[in-house]
């Protein structure tokens, strides 16, 4: 078995994995969060309903808790909603708040509480 991107084999770290956004040119503006242990084959799966095979990975990360880390970012987004995990938002924005949020929520889950 190898290791992926987070330098961790599956059974290492049943939690590791990658959150994502994906876009779409059907839906302009619009962009997809998601967590996945391989965001690639997910990703690839969403081309099957699509027969313009159109959806873009616009960023990904590695997180050691993948879920932890998507509700950071769904949280940050809220008022972004649409439907589902999809967001009417900037690609831009999406990718800040991929890159900053998340990190946030898992720094205060490993931060040991002060006394």
């Amino acid at each position: 078995m190898t290791s992926d991107a987070t330098g961790l084999r599956p059974t290492d770290n049943p939690a590791a994995g990658y959150v994502y956004l994906v876009k779409n040119p059907a839906w302009p503006g619009m962009v997809k969060v998601g967590s996945a242990a391989d965001y690639e084959q997910r990703c690839r799966k969403y081309q099957t309903g699509d027969p313009y095979r159109a959806y873009e990975v616009i960023g990904a990360l590695p997180f050691s808790d993948r879920l932890a880390a998507e509700s950071a970012v769904l949280h940050e987004l809220r008022d972004h909603h649409v439907s589902g995990e999809w967001f009417q938002v900037s690609e831009g924005r999406a990718l800040h708040v991929l890159q900053t949020a998340p990190w946030e929520v898992l720094n205060e889950l490993s931060t040991p509480p002060s006394d």
